[in-house]
C-alpha cells in the first residue's frame, strides 16, 4: 500500500511526459520510493530503490494485463543477459 504525488505535468491537454513519486510499503515490510514517467495516456514506468537496497521497477497502466506484459518482458530480458 501507498501513495504517489505528481510533481511535473508539461501539459494541461496530455499526461504523456507527466513526473512524479511514490511510495510504499509492500506486505512483507520493506518500504520503497520510485519516481516515475507517465509514457503513454494509460500508464507509465518508474524505478528507484527499497529499504533493503534493493532496485524496485515499477510498470502502470489502466490495463493490468499491459502492465503484466511488461514485467513478464523485464524478467525475460534480466535472463537472456
Amino acid at each position: 500500500s501507498g501513495n504517489s504525488h505528481g510533481t511535473d505535468r508539461p501539459s494541461s491537454f496530455s499526461l504523456i511526459g507527466a513526473k512524479g513519486y511514490a511510495n510504499a510499503t509492500c506486505t512483507d515490510g520493506r518500504t520503497f520510493k520510485v519516481d516515475f514517467l507517465q509514457t503513454t495516456e494509460t500508464g507509465g514506468h518508474g524505478r528507484g530503490i527499497d529499504n533493503q537496497g534493493n532496485i524496485v521497477r515499477l510498470y502502470f497502466n489502466t490495463s493490468s494485463d499491459l502492465a503484466a506484459s511488461q514485467t513478464r518482458r523485464e524478467m525475460l530480458q534480466k535472463l537472456m543477459k
